[in-house]
């Protein structure tokens, strides 16, 4: 059996109605044409400009569709979302409960896309939280490369900045949704200016919605989460195209290096 662990800083929301796989297929940047497997996949939901609203982890099962987001960000997708759902046979149920397993899932639909040797589930009663395995979650979703939003990055970066594309949690192939115009063209006739890298700064440091820096303090990065231990502090940014891993930078007074956010566990 799996150990089930609450995981707080996650909700999930739930798309039911006749309507709810068409309605995610027209606006997250990942099909729901019923190609799309059962188990959590990324996706994302984004504005005209092509910018990412939320990152979200996102299954069908027949008329529903599955959504799990940060915590922090229910207010805005419970807000926003039923704005473009008017006309269609689809109900917005939230928000619900979350949690993980640290060890593969019995159950395939449980299985978590991104990193297959965990599992995760909705709408279930939860034990008492265990902050040392809410902490090990969140640092193998750093390593993972899921670039959860906090609200203050929200609708700053396009999808490929965040490493979407590399993940899974983006298709060119599907049609219409909000900006994919501009985001194909990045991908067709341009390159993304900005990609997902991790980093390592030495000890203890609060960095959460701060920028990374160059030891000239030119800003290389904008911080989208982080996870402080005893000796170091790990994190994911959005840095220039450029910036390759094992460049030194700074943050406040701390230096660390930049790294591929596989290298963080």
């Amino acid at each position: 059996m799996s150990d089930w662990i609450p995981l707080p800083h996650l909700t999930a929301l739930t798309l039911k109605g006749d309507d709810a796989s068409a309605f995610a297929h027209a606006q997250f940047t990942t099909a729901f044409d019923g190609d799309r497997g059962q188990q959590w996949g990324l996706s994302a939901w984004c504005n005209p400009k092509g910018k990412v609203i939320s990152v979200m982890l996102a299954r069908s099962r027949d008329a529903e569709v599955d959504l799990i987001a940060p915590a922090n960000q229910l207010e805005t997708l419970t807000a926003r979302l039923p704005m473009y759902a008017i006309g269609r046979k689809v109900e917005l149920l939230a928000p619900l409960p979350v949690a993980g397993c640290l060890s593969p899932p019995e159950d395939p639909t449980r299985v978590l896309g991104p990193d297959p040797s965990r599992g995760i589930r909705t709408g279930q009663a939860l034990a008492p939280e265990n902050p040392e395995a809410i902490a090990r979650w969140q640092a193998l979703d750093l390593c993972a490369g899921i670039a959860w939003l906090a609200p203050g990055r929200s609708e700053q970066f396009l999808p490929q900045a965040l490493g979407l594309e590399e993940r899974g949690g983006l298709s060119y192939r599907k049609g219409c949704y909000p900006g994919q115009e501009v985001i194909a063209r990045v991908h067709y006739l341009g390159k993304a200016k900005e990609r997902l890298v991790g980093f390592r700064l030495a000890g203890r440091v609060e960095t959460q919605d701060g920028d990374l820096s160059d030891e000239n303090g030119q800003r290389l990065g904008r911080i989208l989460g982080t996870l402080t231990g005893q000796e170091a502090t790990i994190g994911l940014a959005v840095a220039g195209a450029q910036c390759q891993p094992g460049a030194t930078i700074v943050c406040g007074d701390t230096a660390g290096r930049l790294c591929e956010p596989a290298e963080l566990c």
